[in-house]
């Protein structure tokens, strides 16, 4: 909740994601960062942005080069569950990938 840090898990996930592009040069991404409805809409818009940034932040400390990796914010405005529980909220507190083929 209202963080942007990595844990060990999600370092470890990107590690393995990081090697995926590694072997595949012709690979891209766009890291898409997701807030819950807590707070108001402009903090969460900023902090879904800082979650993307942090991920490629870490992947480019892997030495994932930066054109190949964009970042964008969606605050609360894309919720995959409700966010009428913890449970729900945490849920949609959350990154996705979007990784397409540079032809």
């Amino acid at each position: 909740f209202n963080e942007s840090t990595l844990n060990e898990e999600a370092k470890a996930f990107l590690k393995d994601l990081y090697t995926l592009f590694e072997e595949n040069d012709s690979y891209q991404m766009e890291v898409i960062g997701h807030t819950d409805n807590v707070g108001k809409p402009l903090v969460n818009y900023k902090l879904s942005q800082s979650r993307a940034d942090a991920v490629a932040e870490y992947l480019k400390s892997l030495g994932l080069s930066a054109d190949r990796i964009s970042t964008t914010g969606k605050g609360d405005t894309e919720p995959v569950v409700e966010n009428d529980s913890e449970e729900g909220r945490a849920r949609n507190r959350r990154v996705e990938f979007i990784i397409f083929v540079n032809r």
